[in-house]
């Protein structure tokens, strides 16, 4: 076995851990939603994660990691995976959700998790002007 067939178990692992963790009980109706359920596995699997999905990660594990949220999300947000939008709307969200997720747990977990939640889902809902102007020291 070689290092590859080792990476591969792992990211194999690792989607399946999120497959029945995260996704399979993920419930919008219950005002869940995908950033506590990333959140809550880079709890539990943060240091693969941060790996793999950080900046020397592996794209294609990424890749991995989206084909098995966009059945998810299409079907719970009512989207036609062959409508051309849903594609650009998925790649901005999970995208944008996976990469502040990790730079959270990257930081040392410097929110709590329902805040960053909150955050994340104040930005994807309002736009992220409201939160610059929010934020911003020049009031």
């Amino acid at each position: 076995m070689d290092i590859y067939d080792v990476l591969n178990q792992l990211e194999d692992a690792l989607l399946e851990y999120i497959k029945m963790n995260a996704i399979d009980n993920l419930d919008f109706r219950q005002g869940e939603d995908l950033t506590q359920s990333i959140a809550y596995i880079y709890d539990k699997k943060g240091a693969y994660l941060s790996v793999l999905l950080g900046e020397n990660g592996d794209p294609n594990f990424l890749k991995k990691v989206k084909a098995l949220l966009l059945p998810v999300l299409t079907d719970t947000l009512g989207l036609a995976e062959q409508e051309i939008h849903t594609s650009y709307i998925f790649e901005f969200a999970t995208s944008g959700i996976l990469a502040v997720v990790t730079h959270w747990y990257n930081h040392g977990k410097d929110l709590p998790t329902q805040e960053l939640a909150e955050l994340v889902r104040s930005m994807m809902i309002g736009g992220v002007l409201p939160m610059i102007q929010k934020y911003s020291t020049e009031s």
